[in-house]
């Protein structure tokens, strides 16, 4: 996994040093695409996505989509039992 920060985390400085916030998805879709893949779905897969989002946060991607989060009240909402 430690190779694997270090790659996110020089994708996100290239693309803020290239004023290209946006192009770090670009740069994720395959790797991102990856990690879908495996069969097995374990910690390290939760840790790639903990990752992720930071990085999107960083960017500030979220605000560039228009995307906002869920609150507790839709996550209980989406996940009624």
């Amino acid at each position: 996994m430690h190779t694997l920060t270090m790659v996110l985390d020089d994708m996100e400085t290239a693309a803020q040093a290239a004023g290209t916030p946006m192009q770090f998805l670009d740069w994720l879709g395959g790797l991102h695409d990856l990690w879908h893949m495996e069969p097995q779905r374990d910690l390290g897969f939760l840790i790639f996505h903990w990752h992720v989002v930071r990085h999107l946060s960083n960017l500030q991607i979220h605000i560039n989509l228009g995307v906002q989060p869920y609150t507790l009240q839709d996550r209980e909402e989406h996940h009624e039992t």
